[in-house]
């Protein structure tokens, strides 16, 4: 069994200077006030932290804030516990277990797409989540809504109606029972990968009787001749088909690493500027000027002001534009990992063939 403590929960918009912070006890806490006070805020700030991004709507009068998210909490399991740090700043989720390296994840407030679901992954393998749902007859891995249903009702439908707290679950068939099961240890996971092996074999045995079907006029001796005459051309393909392949996966290797550098290159330069940006912050106007009017002292002159906003603006405009190029950048390093995998997966499909 898994626990899940939370410590703290931190936002803080560095652009107009506002911030909150708030420290959990170890029992049970409990959050009162008048309506409109800020105690569903406060939950939905977890899911949004936590890569849930249905909250968002509810969330957006902070959200044009532009805050930074950290939620700190500690997850128990039979092997001990470990300490972990979540941040989410816009698009990008900062995620730090005890002393390891940090995991980013660029682009994860669309619910589609390669790097979603590798947060997903990440999500599911931390806390053991494994529930899987159908859709066009086939089982699938469950969304990540599908974790903190259980610990979530929506004020806007209630408990009765508790799977829409989050939208698209009505896309799943038989969800409401799929995900009862699961929460109540009725299934696992080894009984639906088994349904699943066995679907693409029933799939498989019933192509290949189709096609036994149509030879039944034709004598088995003559079927045996025809698969000979067509072997060797069959070969030839199978040789080609392979060269292609692997040229093209060398192809997308090679994009694969120069993309990786680059975008190596443009989070170290975030990295500057956000330091450039941190110092620009705390500078402090100083030196003595004269109005050419009426020769009174100012403490300050228009130009070191002047000069002290465009850095200030500029720095701004850098960071903006670094970030969504970090961005594509992480899309573009997930097509051809992508490809590499494929490739990976179909040159030895042939090699054992």
């Amino acid at each position: 069994m898994i626990t899940i403590k939370f410590n703290s929960l931190f936002v803080y918009s560095e652009e107009y200077n506002l911030s909150f912070h708030k420290h959990f006890t170890k029992r049970v806490n409990i959050i009162s006030g008048r309506n409109t006070s800020g105690k569903s805020t406060i939950i939905q700030s977890f899911l949004y932290t936590l890569g849930i991004n249905d909250v968002k709507s509810k969330l957006q009068e902070i959200l044009d804030l532009q805050p930074v998210f950290r939620l700190d909490f500690t997850l128990t399991n039979k092997d001990g516990s470990d300490n972990y740090i979540i941040v989410r700043d816009d698009s990008a989720v900062y995620l730090k277990k005890n002393t390891n390296k940090t995991e980013v994840f660029y682009g994860v407030s669309s619910n589609t797409g390669r790097e979603r679901a590798k947060f997903k992954e990440y999500i599911g393998n931390m806390f053991d989540f494994n529930m899987y749902v159908e859709q066009k007859g086939s089982y699938s891995d469950a969304p990540l809504e599908a974790f903190y249903l259980p610990y979530y009702v929506s004020q806007s439908v209630g408990w009765v109606y508790l799977q829409s707290s989050f939208s698209n679950f009505n896309f799943y068939k038989n969800f409401r029972q799929d995900y009862l099961d699961y929460y109540l240890g009725i299934s696992t996971r080894w009984n639906r990968r088994e349904l699943i092996e066995l679907q693409k074999k029933r799939a498989e045995i019933f192509i290949e009787s189709k096609f036994l079907e149509k030879q039944k006029s034709t004598p088995s001796l003559e079927l045996a001749k025809n698969v000979d005459e067509a072997f060797g051309a069959e070969a030839q393909s199978y040789v080609n088909d392979y060269i292609e392949l692997y040229g093209n996966l060398q192809k997308h290797k090679r994009e694969l690493i120069k993309d990786c550098n680059q975008l190596a290159i443009y989070e170290n330069h975030l990295k500057i500027v956000r330091k450039t940006k941190s110092n620009i912050k705390s500078q402090k106007f100083d030196g003595v000027d004269s109005c050419p009017a009426c020769l009174q002292t100012l403490n300050y002159s228009l130009e070191r002001i002047y000069e002290y906003h465009q850095k200030k603006n500029d720095n701004l405009s850098v960071e903006s534009h670094l970030k969504e190029t970090l961005k594509k950048m992480q899309s573009s390093i997930n097509r051809p990992l992508a490809k590499v995998a494929e490739g990976f997966t179909i040159t030895n499909t042939f090699t054992t063939s």
